[in-house]
């Protein structure tokens, strides 16, 4: 057997001892307890056996009982504060976790409405406020800002196409819900873009959008159209 598979193995060792100890750490104590306290009454003990007087002998019993009580409840005392500690430790760290996943849930709900109002054809209201809501789920969970970004410059393909078709109009400026999609991609917060991530708004028309207030680096604009 060579080193190697020897460390792995008695890491393997450790790591299932530790597992177990934390399993069984009461009765551990409490025997290492038992224990001491024989060996801290032992000389005592002695003492009391080459008392010859009766009278001294109780009095040394009785003496001897007293320490060994106080000496075996001071420490169990000791490992039930422990264990309350402990307890309560587990019972805040689960609370935590339970606050936690309801606020993952209540995020992940908020996220789901926010995508079905974005696809609401007959209110722009309503698809504003998604984007809006969409723009502070970004800004809060890094977790979400490359789908957040990725579905508002998917919006704002549908919705803003370049070059526009034959006998179309341009507008004399786009959609409100286009220019506040675009304004939450200029200010998004760059420290959570992943390496090498680029906004695609290639061929769009963002005539009339303030991009010089905006913040679009790493952003593709090619044959986009702004004037």
């Amino acid at each position: 057997m060579g080193w190697k598979e020897t460390k792995e193995r008695f890491n393997e060792f450790s790591r299932a001892l530790w597992a177990w100890l934390g399993r069984n750490w009461m009765w551990v104590a409490g025997g290492v307890t038992l224990v001491l306290s024989l060996c801290l009454l032992y000389p005592a003990y002695l003492d009391y056996r080459v008392i010859v007087e009766e009278k001294d002998r109780v009095e040394a019993l009785r003496n001897l009982a007293l320490a060994g009580a106080a000496l075996i409840g001071g420490s169990w005392g000791f490992i039930l504060a422990i264990w309350r500690a402990q307890s309560q430790q587990q019972a805040a760290d689960a609370a935590s976790f339970q606050a936690a996943s309801s606020e993952q849930k209540q995020v992940s709900e908020t996220f789901a409405k926010a995508i079905e109002l974005l696809g609401n054809k007959e209110s722009s209201a309503q698809r504003l406020g998604a984007i809006h809501t969409l723009g502070r789920l970004a800004h809060q969970n890094r977790e979400l800002h490359v789908p957040i970004m990725e579905l508002l410059t998917s919006f704002i393909r549908e919705h803003a196409p370049w070059p526009l078709k034959e006998g179309q109009e341009s507008p004399d400026k786009p959609r409100s819900d286009v220019q506040e999609a675009v304004k939450v991609l200029g200010r998004r917060k760059l420290e959570f873009d992943p390496e090498g991530f680029r906004l695609d708004l290639r061929e769009r028309n963002l005539e009339g959008v303030e991009i010089i207030k905006l913040n679009l680096a790493g952003a593709d604009l090619t044959e986009s159209n702004f004037f």
